[in-house]
């Protein structure tokens, strides 16, 4: 069975079972990504012309990791998660630096 499989069947809306703390990060990511993108239809309601001007980079923000090769299956989801750290861990720096 698949790890992420294994997981999900160990984790309970908010309680866990032995999980590590980097599979929980990796639960959460994975989940919010996807119930940002279903809020993408209301914020275009919302407010149309800063979704047509910033969409592309709202999702560059979401998707950050992915590649062509992670979209066609080459590559798991585990390694799209790694270069979100990453580039996350970047950023901080960027920001925190003098």
């Amino acid at each position: 069975m698949h790890p992420t499989r294994v997981a999900l069947r160990r984790y309970h809306g908010g309680r866990t079972e032995r999980l590590d703390t980097s599979e929980i990060e990796f639960l959460r990511w994975r989940a919010e990504r996807w119930m940002k993108v279903r809020h993408l239809p209301a914020a275009f309601l919302h407010s149309p012309r800063f979704v047509q001007r910033h969409g592309l980079q709202m999702l560059a923000h979401t998707f950050a990791g992915t590649n062509p090769r992670s979209l066609i299956g080459m590559e798991g989801e585990y390694a799209v998660f790694d270069r979100y750290r990453q580039r996350r861990r970047h950023d901080r720096e960027t920001i925190l630096s003098p």
